[in-house]
């Protein structure tokens, strides 16, 4: 699910620049409403799956804490995939769906290199 929100920022990135070019602003902001849409509801999709494996698997979730993520130095290519991603909102998802089972949720650090994803501190 995660490829498939690449090539909706993609397709909709595209419609958007050529709306601008003709100055169609107007449907350019219905284009922007219409994919903010579709990714909310692949973000629903994608926290539901997650949790449900953690809790089909009775284990808890380990999550990075991906603060200052945005301020990471990228290539021009992938700046617009960077900060079109809406991590913030799924964290949240799946946070409210794990508490609302019970699933515990670990937060760790991303800049420091994990040995076994299985240890639960």
């Amino acid at each position: 699910m995660g490829k498939m929100t690449y090539h909706i920022h993609k397709k909709y990135k595209s419609i958007s620049r050529y709306l601008q070019t003709k100055g169609k602003y107007r449907k350019v902001k219905q284009i922007r409403n219409r994919e903010q849409k579709i990714i909310n509801e692949l973000n629903h999709k994608m926290s539901r799956k997650i949790v449900d494996m953690a809790k089909d698997s009775k284990s808890g979730l380990k999550m990075e804490n991906l603060e200052g993520t945005r301020n990471a130095k990228s290539t021009r290519s992938f700046r617009y995939s960077l900060n079109s991603w809406s991590f913030y909102q799924l964290r949240q998802m799946i946070e409210y769906k794990a508490k609302l089972l019970g699933i515990l949720i670990v937060y760790i650090d991303s800049h420091v290199p994990v040995k076994n994803v299985q240890d639960v501190d």
